[in-house]
């Protein structure tokens, strides 16, 4: 029962949010402008630049207890190793905030066209990490769902 409860509380923990930027900024005709991608931001409206990030929160879905075992042998994944994918997106989602970070305060230093051009090759690498990031945590959250009992109307809520 123990080992039970451990595995559910891991799969609410595992289910974490979905993290997307979006950047608004006014171009030089007074048009206001939303994009994803910051390279798109020309260099003189960077500064006034406002960031938005949007969560988008999975549905939770009540378990069959029962059920479980059979759904982690027809997904063929163990709970340690649901585990250690978890930390390691964890881990990759840290550094990649990190170098966002990084990448913000170092915009600043940019005066020349060199440095620009080096920075906006930093800001496209980023987003390349952050795009495998978004595959590997989508590719873990379908694991998830395919390790976790469907709905039964047993569980199904009133």
């Amino acid at each position: 029962m123990k080992t039970t409860f451990l595995f559910f509380l891991f799969l609410s923990l595992a289910s974490g949010p979905a993290f997307s930027e979006y950047f608004k900024y006014v171009d030089e005709n007074g048009i206001t402008v939303y994009t994803d991608d910051p390279l798109l931001i020309p260099r003189d409206a960077r500064r006034d630049v406002q960031i938005f990030h949007s969560v988008a929160t999975p549905s939770s879905k009540p378990a069959n207890p029962d059920d479980l075992g059979q759904k982690n042998k027809e997904a063929n994944v163990s709970n340690s190793d649901l585990h250690q994918k978890k930390i390691d997106l964890d881990e990759t989602f840290a550094r990649l905030n990190a170098e966002k970070q990084a990448l913000l305060m170092a915009e600043k230093k940019v005066v020349s066209k060199t440095d620009k051009l080096q920075f906006d090759e930093k800001v496209k690498v980023l987003n390349q990490a952050i795009q495998k990031y978004e595959k590997k945590r989508s590719e873990f959250q379908s694991l998830v769902e395919s390790a976790t009992p469907s709905r039964s109307p047993a569980y199904s809520a009133k």
